[in-house]
């Protein structure tokens, strides 16, 4: 199986930025899917259903070509994903920007949706170094037997009252398993 990345991003510099980073992590060009408004998005994630590894989603973006691109239609394109179930969900999704103002308005709100926001910019290389990241921990899991894969991992560092929360969700959980200076619970929803 192949990693198959859609690129939500309506700049064209930062849509390069972002093409050269990932072929540079290994990534095929072929594979690498450009969508530069809602529109586009919304149809590449209904036309390549259960095949996007990563979606790269700018945080700002236009709904049409022509629109001046907001925030709302990120975050509507999120919501259809992960709440609606309109579209079947990328298995990673990345918020993006270049726009430090945009970064501090809108993070707290996108990143209760993604699990990080790349600053992308020519100036910044720590984007470059946590996409890499992302592309090899999604590799990983590619090449992994199937039988061992994990969906969600929580390390706490304190028994109450992290760990006390976490064995609260609706998960059926395996009896506690002592690891010398830990324990280690495995579930299964």
């Amino acid at each position: 199986m192949k990693i198959k990345i859609l690129i939500s991003e309506d700049n064209t510099h930062k849509t390069k930025l972002l093409i050269n980073e990932l072929k540079d992590s290994g990534v095929d060009e072929d594979d690498i899917l450009v969508a530069t408004n809602g529109v586009e998005t919304r149809r590449a994630l209904k036309d390549n259903a259960g095949n996007i590894s990563l979606l790269l989603l700018d945080l700002v973006l236009p709904n049409r070509e022509g629109d001046i691109p907001t925030a709302e239609v990120g975050f509507e394109i999120l919501r259809q994903i992960l709440e609606d179930g309109e579209y079947h969900p990328p298995a990673n999704i990345v918020g993006t920007t270049a726009d430090s103002e945009a970064m501090l308005t809108l993070e707290s709100e996108f990143k209760k949706y993604t699990t990080q926001i790349l600053m992308v910019t020519p100036d910044e290389s720590d984007w470059k170094f946590s996409l890499k990241k992302i592309i090899q921990r999604i590799t990983w899991s590619i090449e992994q037997p199937k039988d061992h894969l994990v969906d969600v991992c929580f390390v706490t560092a304190l028994r109450k009252p992290e760990l006390e929360a976490i064995l609260e969700l609706p998960i059926n959980w395996s009896p506690e398993q002592s690891m010398g200076n830990g324990v280690l619970f495995q579930g299964m929803v």
